[in-house]
């Protein structure tokens, strides 16, 4: 290896690099190519081990990225809303995509529950383009049949925007029978 570890943060600042042209930073050469939406990143340090314990071993660093399409930001409401519990609840009965009173459903998760009620968020986004989040609870039995919103003089609505998440997940796999084929993800 080189003098510097190599970092996934180094060659993404390279790659973001205006000029992009020699990889003097990262001491060694760095060779690109892409496969669909995935970006193959190998350096190749300039000095190879020449002593010590990695003598012979092969010392190029490579790294994976994942290309993925941004979406514009949507607008962020500064307040609030509050609806009135009848329209809020009206909203739960509904699937993603559906309207009522000039308000879309966006999304409904179930968040959690207890013994006898389950707690649930509901997304729904105004005309404007404005997205929020309410928290509601339903009863899980004919003897607890909380309705959403039942016992609250209005449902409280709060801002909420859209942000992306990515993860990264390990499988155990079976190695391939050539003892020289590398795996890697695509």
């Amino acid at each position: 290896m080189t003098d510097s570890p190599i970092t996934a943060a180094d060659v993404a600042e390279f790659l973001a690099a205006a000029d992009n042209v020699i990889a003097d930073e990262l001491g060694g050469k760095v060779g690109l190519h892409a496969a669909k939406s995935t970006v193959h990143i190998e350096v190749t340090p300039r000095r190879a081990t020449a002593s010590g314990s990695d003598v012979g071993q092969e010392n190029a660093v490579r790294f994976v990225a994942r290309v993925f399409p941004v979406e514009p930001a949507t607008p962020a409401a500064a307040e609030p809303v509050h609806l009135a519990p009848e329209i809020a609840r009206e909203l739960t009965y509904l699937s993603p995509g559906e309207n009522h009173e000039g308000w879309t459903v966006v999304d409904k998760e179930e968040d959690g529950h207890t013994r006898w009620e389950s707690h649930h968020s509901l997304i729904i986004r105004n005309e404007a383009g404005e997205h929020f989040q309410g928290h509601y609870r339903k009863g899980l039995t004919e003897y607890q049949d909380t309705k959403p919103w039942e016992y609250e003089k209005t449902a409280r609505f709060d801002p909420v925007v859209r942000r992306p998440r990515v993860v990264q997940v390990f499988d155990w796999v079976t190695p391939a029978k050539d003892a020289g084929a590398t795996l890697t993800g695509s």
